[in-house]
């Protein structure tokens, strides 16, 4: 199993996510290749929201959240950045990629409530965590 290899490269990202807060600028994401810090963006809800972003991290999204959770086919993003929006974190992964996901399950399962683990085809990586 590879999970305490994937909670050694989950992990750190947790705690710089959280050291950097709400302040984009001060100079966290920098010295961690990978993280991006994004802020600003829309957060209505609309029917038919688009997104530049795979998977989106935020913006407009659909009226209805997303239960958190394991899924086994791909979740609607408008859903899932609604979920976002009320303090989930999204674990995404490519289903053509070498992703050991009873890892990520088990990750998720730690806090069930408030984690969503999804198949997303043709990611840029073969795991996004996206909080």
């Amino acid at each position: 199993m590879r999970l305490p290899r994937l909670a050694a490269a989950v992990l750190p990202l947790a705690l710089l996510v959280a050291a950097c807060g709400d302040d984009p600028d001060d100079g966290g994401s920098d010295e961690v290749e990978g993280v991006e810090i994004e802020s600003g963006q829309p957060n209505g809800h609309v029917d038919d929201p688009t997104y530049d972003a795979a998977p989106p991290s935020g913006g407009d999204h659909i009226a209805i959240w997303l239960d958190c959770g394991v899924y086994d086919v791909p979740v609607p993003d408008g859903n899932a950045v609604h979920s976002l929006e009320h303090g989930a974190v999204w674990f995404a992964y490519d289903p053509d990629a070498d992703v050991d996901v009873d890892a990520l399950i088990a990750l998720a399962d730690t806090r069930a409530d408030r984690v969503i683990v999804s198949p997303y085809p043709g990611l840029p990586s073969p795991v996004v965590a996206v909080a």
